[in-house]
C-alpha cells in the first residue's frame, strides 16, 4: 500500500509541474494564451483585460510554482482531510500589485483565506497590451488533494 501511495505521488509530480505540499495549481495550456477582451470595469471605469495565460512574478518565476511554495495546507483542512478544488479571480495592477481578489469558488473558509493571503503577498510581471502597462484579471484554478 505504500508503494502504491508512493508511486501516486511520483506519477502525480511527473503530471503537474506545480504540486507541492498537496497542492496542485492547474492552468490550461502550457504556453501563453493571448489577452481575450477588454471592458471598463464599472467599479473605477478602468479598462481591464482578461487574460487565460499564464502569470509570472515580478522575478519571472511561474506563478503556479510561487503558489504551490507560499501555499501552507491549513490545519482544520488537514485534520478532516479537506481536498478540492478553489477558484480564484484577481486583477493585477498596472504597478504589479493584486487586486479585487475574489473567490469564484470556494472549497473551506481557511483553505480560500490561506490562497488569498498567498496571492495577496505575490508582486506580479506587469501585464501590457501593444506594450502598455494595463490591469489584467486572471482567473487562477487551485487543486488541493492528498494522496
Amino acid at each position: 500500500l505504500n508503494a502504491m501511495k508512493g508511486l501516486f505521488f511520483i506519477l502525480t509530480l511527473l503530471m503537474y509541474q506545480g504540486i507541492f505540499a498537496q497542492v496542485v495549481v492547474q492552468v490550461p495550456g502550457t504556453v501563453d494564451v493571448p489577452i481575450k477582451k477588454a471592458y471598463k470595469n464599472s467599479a473605477n471605469s478602468s479598462e481591464i483585460s482578461d487574460n487565460s495565460g499564464l502569470i509570472y512574478t515580478s522575478s519571472g518565476q511561474d506563478f503556479r510554482q510561487y503558489f504551490s511554495e507560499k501555499y501552507q495546507f491549513p490545519d482544520d483542512a488537514l485534520n478532516n482531510e479537506i481536498s478540492g478544488y478553489i477558484k480564484i479571480e484577481f486583477v493585477v495592477e498596472k504597478t504589479g500589485i493584486p487586486s479585487e481578489i475574489k473567490v469564484i469558488k470556494s472549497l473551506c473558509e481557511s483553505c480560500d483565506a490561506e490562497a488569498i493571503r498567498v496571492i495577496e503577498s505575490a508582486k506580479f510581471q506587469v501585464c501590457e497590451i501593444d506594450g502598455v502597462p494595463s490591469r489584467c484579471r486572471y482567473n487562477f484554478p487551485i487543486k488541493l488533494a492528498f494522496e
